[in-house]
């Protein structure tokens, strides 16, 4: 009978130590987009709604950012004081006291003036 070629363990080790990692953490936990909504063409200067709707399936929130452009511009953490955060980027205010971050619904809402056009994103 022959032998096995020098080192032939070490790919079934690897293997072992992947499966038990897997089988000894928990599942990676993360939040469900339900919906996004953002106006595709927003006037100049107009206030625009955007809403991101989300199950978080009995989990806490971390964190809900908007950016534009890839330039993040709302962050909500409701462990942090304040929650609410606001970014400087060129061309767009938002309204603080016109947002609501958290309500018994699964929904965030967030109102702005767009004074230009861009992406608008949520991460």
């Amino acid at each position: 009978m022959a032998e096995p070629p020098p080192g032939w363990h070490r790919p079934i080790f690897a293997i072992v130590f992947v499966w038990l990692a897997a089988c000894t953490t928990s599942p990676a936990q993360a939040l469900r987009m339900v919906e996004v909504n953002v106006p595709s063409w927003p006037t100049r200067g107009s206030t625009v709604k955007l809403e991101c709707l989300y199950d978080l399936e009995n989990d806490p929130l971390y964190s809900v950012k908007w950016y534009k452009d890839q330039q993040e511009f709302f962050r909500f953490l409701p462990r942090d004081r304040p929650a609410k955060r606001v970014f400087k980027v060129k061309g767009l205010t938002v309204n603080v006291s016109a947002t609501s971050a958290i309500s018994s619904a699964p929904s965030h809402c967030f109102l702005f003036h767009f004074q230009k056009r861009g992406h608008v994103s949520n991460y």
